[in-house]
Order: structure tokens, then sequence, then C-alpha cells
């Protein structure tokens, strides 16, 4: 007898413990997003980026350009220095924190990217129309009607004036290769908002991204076609739609112009505000799979049924999503999908559902 009752005192232990296990397991989140927070490197930047093939940010393993020349920062990159005019020094400062366009510390690790967003006034660069696009890689091939929260967080330059919210993101399945924009700057071809519905845009709802001294958190959801690879990152606004404001700058910073390889302050106070430059550090991506979105919440049609009777209301397909319904009065459940209802009297139920952003209702 005493064998057996140590037997059972421990199985309910064991039981208990793979059950924890089982259940933290079936919730971990992946980070999609490869290096996300470009801490993977094959080199050390040693400048700002002048270079239409990549420059210093090729060091940033699986991101690439679309529209040069993006920016890539480190804290291992030689200390600050101020510009140099000439073409074989242009030795511009991207170490972390301080730097040729600002003061930031790394959100995570000891690297970041920064990216022009928008020029007043960009005659001399009609290649990337006063703006950079950047793409990384996917750790996989997105799913087909599931929902994916994608989350990074910017900065803005203190060296710079121009405040804008212009920025967006796009999942697609190619490859991006390196684009031309029209000189009269209205449109992205290959990244035309219009063709890519899956966008996420932080310029709907949010305000002018004004802040030097925080990381400001952008996040956004959106519904899978399940043929995406890559992450684009950039503003893809026409010049006409592109929003902004002008603020006052630290002018002790100066903007490096990576086109012409001068010294050229575009944020100086003294500038014309036509050359004012918008410009913003990026750091710390995610994007994590929040399950599979059947659509909209359905109710059954309005229905008659005799005192106390239980009829199903619900007309949903399991999925993902929260539900909730109210009021709860005669409901076999009030968070399921397809409850049943036994009312004593004639009642109106009213349905939530909610997966991330996706929100909708039924009677």
């Amino acid at each position: 007898m005493l064998k057996i009752k140590n037997i059972f005192q421990y199985i309910p232990i064991v039981i208990i413990t793979i059950g924890i296990y089982l259940f933290s397991f079936s919730f971990a989140q992946t980070n999609l997003i490869v290096n996300p927070s470009f801490e993977d490197t094959v080199c050390v930047p040693r400048t700002i980026n002048y270079s239409i093939s990549g420059g210093a940010f090729a060091c940033c393993t699986h991101w690439n350009t679309v529209a040069p020349t993006p920016d890539f920062y480190s804290a291992f990159s030689p200390q600050y220095t101020p510009c140099m005019v000439s073409i074989t020094s242009a030795s511009t400062s991207v170490c972390t924190p301080k730097n040729v366009m600002g003061f930031q510390f790394p959100k995570n690790g000891y690297n970041y990217i920064g990216l022009i967003l928008f020029i007043a006034n960009c005659g001399y660069c009609p290649e990337y129309a006063g703006r950079e696009i950047v793409y990384g890689y996917l750790a996989n091939t997105l799913f087909n009607r599931h929902v994916y929260e994608f989350t990074m967080y910017v900065s803005l330059a203190n060296g710079c004036q121009i405040v804008s919210n212009q920025i967006q993101a796009y999942f697609v399945n190619k490859e991006p290769k390196k684009i031309l924009i029209p000189s009269d700057h209205d449109s992205i071809p290959y990244y035309y908002p219009k063709n890519y519905p899956q966008q996420i845009d932080f310029s709907t709802g949010n305000p002018q991204l004004n802040d030097t001294l925080n990381w400001m958190e952008l996040k956004g959801c959106f519904i899978s076609n399940g043929t995406e690879n890559y992450i684009v990152i950039g503003n893809f606004r026409g010049r006409s739609t592109t929003s902004y404001s002008i603020q006052a700058n630290d002018s002790s910073f100066t903007c490096y112009d990576t086109y012409n390889h001068v010294n050229f302050p575009y944020c100086s106070a003294g500038m014309n505000d036509n050359t004012k430059l918008s410009y913003y550090y990026i750091d710390d991506l995610s994007l994590y799979d929040r399950g599979y979105y059947s659509g909209e919440v359905r109710c059954i049609r309005d229905t008659v049924v005799c005192k106390n009777t239980a009829v199903v209301i619900g007309n949903n397909i399991a999925d993902s999503s929260q539900y909730t319904w109210f009021p709860t009065t005669a409901l076999s459940c009030s968070t399921c999908p397809n409850p049943t209802a036994s009312p004593s009297v004639t009642t109106t139920y009213v349905v939530k559902k909610q997966l991330c952003s996706y929100i909708s209702y039924d009677t």
C-alpha cells in the first residue's frame, strides 16, 4: 500500500508539469522579420551611405535598398566626427548614439537604420524623388487569410526640420528591384499603393512623428494573401499627397548630401523651407501571426422560437478571433462563435468579433 500511495503522489505532479509545458509551447510566437533589429552584420559601417549600389548599408544582412541611399548606424562605428566634403574622405559619422543626423540610442541592441522620407524640393534627385526605400526578408511565406501584426519604432533625427507621418509597409511575394521614380514625383510605379491592398499605412490616424527623444511605436495589421516573402518600408505616397510640417531643429547636426557628395545642411534653420529634409531612425521591427481570419461576424436572421427553446444564433466559421456576445442572458456561451440561446422573452443579441485591428459587429 505504501508503494501504491507514493506512485499516485507523483502522478499529478508529472501531468501538471507536462500540461504547463505544452500550453507554453502552443502559444509561443516567432518574429517573422529576419534580422529585425539590424544586429546581424558582416562589417562595421564607417560612413554615411553615399553609394547607389548599397554602400555601408550592405553591412546589414538580410536587408537591401530599393531606392538609394539608406544609412546604417552602429555603436561599433568610429566616434562622431564633423562632415567632410571630399568624395574620397566622405566620412560622416554613423556611430550611435551620436551621429551626423542626430542623437539616439538604439531601441534594441547596438544598431539601427535611417531613411529619408521626404525632401520638400528634390530637383537634384530624380532617381529616388527625395525618399529612401528598403526591403527585408521574412522567415517564411505567410499563410493565406491569416492576420499579421507588424510593429516598428521610429525616431525623428535631431537635425531635421521636416516632420511627417508618411511611412508605409508592404508585404510582397517577389524580391524588389531597384526602381526609378518619375521626375514629377507623383507615383512609384512598382509599389504604388493601389497594387497592394495589404499595405500598412502609418499616416492614417497617426499624428506627425515629431519626437526626437523617444522611440515612437508604429503598429498595424493586415490580412495575408498567402504569397508574401518580403517586407518593403518607405514613403510611397506621391509628392502631392505627402503631408508634412516644419519645426525648429538642432542646427549642431548637419546632413550630408549623399547624391552630390558635399556637406549640405538641409536642416539648418537658415535654409529655405523647400530644401528641408524629413529623416527618421528605424529599429526593432516585428511581425507576428495572429491566426486565421474567416471574415466579418455573422448572426442568423431574426428568428421566432417557442419560449425556452434553444437555437444557435451564430453563423460563423471558427477562427482565431475573439467573440463577445451581449447581453449574456440565456446564452450557452458569451465568447464562442456560435452560442445557443434559449431566452424566455424577446431578446436582441449583439456580437462583436475582433482579431488585431479587424473589428465587426452584427445583431
